[in-house]
Parts: C-alpha cells; structure tokens; sequence
C-alpha cells in the first residue's frame, strides 16, 4: 500500500445491523428484529433455543406511537432478558451452582435481628398498625 492510500474503509456502503445482545448464566441472548437466539453451555453440549418474536404493537397500534413505544419496547425487552435468563439457569445443574461464601455466611451470622422497639423507640408496637405491621 503507498502512503497516498489509506486504510479507511470504504464509506460509499452503509451497513447498519440492528442485533443485540445479553449475556446469560453459561451462555448468550442474540436478538434480531424478527427472532431471537439462546444458546447456552452444558455438561452435554451446547443448547441452542429459537424463537420468533412477536411484537404488542402488532395487536395494539396505538403502542406504535413514539414515547409510548420506547417505554413499551424497553418493558419487553426486560422481560425477555429475564425469562432467558431464568431459562440459562435452569439449565444449570444444581451441583454446580455456588452456595454462599464463607464471607457472605458470617456477615449474616453477625447481623442480629432487629425489633421494633430498637428501630422505633416512639412507636407502641401493640397499637401501631402502619410502621409495625411486618
């Protein structure tokens, strides 16, 4: 290459992908805009999971209006993420999944239990039905 050349990319093409994705428990979320991708790692192999995605705003077009449907899209795709989140841990095998540190064990062993007397001093727990109810 001569110094007259450089090494830009050529910018005459435009290529604008619109995939995304999550990490997961021993694997990944990919999502594009008609599927969605799950594959996660196992004792047996890889687990691969496919599925269309169906949109709300298909059945409502109302949901298809700018704010609404940036409050609408992220709330889906929160509860997308969870649920391929709780099906990458289900996958997981309980022996393998962490108990809790030595650490975390003792912090808990120390914390003594609170009662309402010591948080509230001014509240009378045997008359009080709004702070003490728990």
């Amino acid at each position: 290459m001569s110094k007259t050349e450089s090494a830009k990319p050529d910018t005459s093409v435009s290529f604008r992908t619109s995939i995304g994705g999550q990490a997961l428990i021993e694997g990944i979320l990919m999502r594009g805009p008609t599927r969605q991708a799950i594959v996660c790692r196992t004792q047996d192999g890889m687990v691969e999971k496919v599925e269309e995605l169906h949109w709300v705003r298909e059945k409502h077009p109302i949901l298809g209006w700018p704010f609404i449907r940036g409050v609408i899209v992220f709330l889906d795709s929160m509860v997308k993420g969870m649920k391929a989140l709780t099906y990458s841990a289900d996958l997981l095998p309980e022996d393998e999944q962490e108990e809790p540190t030595s650490g975390s064990k003792s912090i808990s062993a120390r914390r003594r239990p609170r009662t309402s007397s010591s948080v509230r001093p001014w509240c009378s727990a045997s008359r009080c039905r709004s702070c003490c109810s728990s």
